[in-house]
């Protein structure tokens, strides 16, 4: 494939030159929805990979279904797909079935669509392609080395290739796929060879643009929280968003009950806040909810805390976490057998915790464990992510490794969220901004 090490180079020079003081590396295109966080180390070098040739080594690829393997001469001028899946997984079936329908659209487009099987159980792959009557270039990664040379840390992971042999897209969203390739498909290999160079370019006119004298006037101050109304999206928005996938019932009834695409059972009447302006209750209106259950003497609690504090201040404008203490073990118990389950712990002892361990995060003290036994809440942590309108999207551990991911993807496909978002552009237009 074509090589384009001294563009980047150049790339690397002109970032410098236009001055841009970056937390994390830029992302090319971002209508096109990578998974995980800018500023989280594996999402940044992805990121920094991207826009570079790709230089996969394709003997890592093994036992070949549905074709033989590629070379770098076959796939000369090609988009290709590369999507890390697991069979056994009901999820994986159901993505791989979406992967094969796009790539019989687009196979005569120049498009080629490789699945690469999880090294575990990939004598299931064929079962799966079979009774599902999918005809895809499919091959093991034994050793799940490719996996490995592409940062890939959870299956489905998704990567596109373009026309010129770079890495165009490392790890995007399932939602992104079509719009992906459609795009990549569009281009030219000349065309595909100039994206690195636009991009920088790209990157020169928004430096230039910052350094200039903002326009002043709109009566908004930098980091000034707006407040807006706007009407919430109807319930036919919310049927219509792409949702991620559900928790497996397994792992959520170990520690509750399962209120994965119902309603929040509850509301925060009979809590009281503890760090929050005038002990009021934070504004939800177009946001994301996160419910944390946790305690004081719980460890792995305390553990998750700096990851969803983080999140807390990479999306203040579109989430708020509300952390959940004031339960106890047998909290949902009587008598003789409430007694078998000492820990417990009192408001003060959380306030006390809280002034010791600033979070940036609201907190709430369940009074009675109201809240806690009509959640049925068996072990902790335990995680409620609510679409801004109250149902539970996604409920589980804060330590599962597709936690973060998982929040990211709903921040972005809730239509409440971009209903916020649109009125406060708005706003900020009207008051010439």
């Amino acid at each position: 494939m074509k090589q384009l090490s001294s563009m980047f180079l150049s790339a690397a020079a002109l970032v410098a030159v236009a001055g841009l003081a970056l937390g994390a590396p830029p992302i090319a295109t971002p209508e096109v929805a990578r998974e995980g966080v800018a500023g989280e180390t594996r999402r940044d070098k992805l990121t920094g990979m991207e826009l570079k040739p790709a230089a996969i080594n394709w003997s890592l690829l093994t036992d070949w279904q549905n074709g033989t393997a590629p070379t770098a001469e076959s796939l000369q001028d090609k988009v290709v797909v590369i999507t890390f899946w697991s069979g056994w997984q009901p999820s994986n079936q159901s993505l791989i079935a979406r992967v094969a329908r796009i790539a019989e659209s687009n196979k005569d487009k120049g498009v080629v669509v490789i699945a690469a099987h999880n090294d575990t159980r990939y004598e299931n792959a064929a079962d799966v392609l079979s009774v599902r009557g999918i005809k895809l270039l499919t091959a093991k990664d034994a050793g799940n080395k490719l996996r490995e040379a592409l940062l890939s840390d959870n299956d489905p992971d998704i990567y596109v290739i373009d026309r010129a042999g770079n890495l165009r897209f490392g790890d995007i969203s399932t939602d992104s796929l079509e719009r992906a390739v459609n795009m990549l498909a569009a281009e030219t290999p000349a065309e595909a060879a100039e994206a690195p160079a636009n991009f920088v370019s790209g990157l020169k006119s928004a430096a230039a643009e910052a350094a200039r004298t903002k326009v002043k006037g709109t009566g908004i101050d930098a980091g000034q929280k707006i407040k807006v109304s706007f009407a919430p999206p109807g319930p036919e928005a919310y049927d219509k968003a792409f949702w991620p996938a559900k928790n497996d019932k397994e792992i959520v009834d170990a520690m509750g009950t399962d209120f994965q695409n119902q309603q929040v059972p509850f509301g925060f009447e009979a809590v009281q806040w503890l760090n929050t302006p005038d002990g009021k209750a934070p504004d939800l209106m177009g946001k994301v909810v996160i419910i944390d259950f946790w305690a004081t003497w719980c460890v792995p609690c305390k553990k998750a805390m700096p990851l969803i504090d983080e999140m807390q201040r990479t999306y203040r404008d579109d989430l708020q976490v509300v952390g959940l203490s004031g339960f106890k073990f047998g909290g949902n118990l009587t008598g003789e057998e409430a007694e078998k389950y000492p820990q417990g712990e009192s408001r003060p002892t959380v306030q006390q915790f809280l002034r010791d361990h600033n979070t940036e995060y609201a907190h709430a003290y369940d009074l009675g464990s109201a809240i806690m036994k009509k959640a049925s809440v068996k072990a902790i942590p335990m995680i409620y992510v609510l679409s801004t309108d109250g149902v539970v999207r996604w409920q589980g551990n804060p330590h599962q490794p597709n936690f973060r991911n998982i929040v990211t993807q709903i921040i972005e496909r809730d239509p409440g969220v971009a209903a916020r978002r649109a009125a406060i552009k708005k706003a900020i237009a009207a008051k010439g901004g």
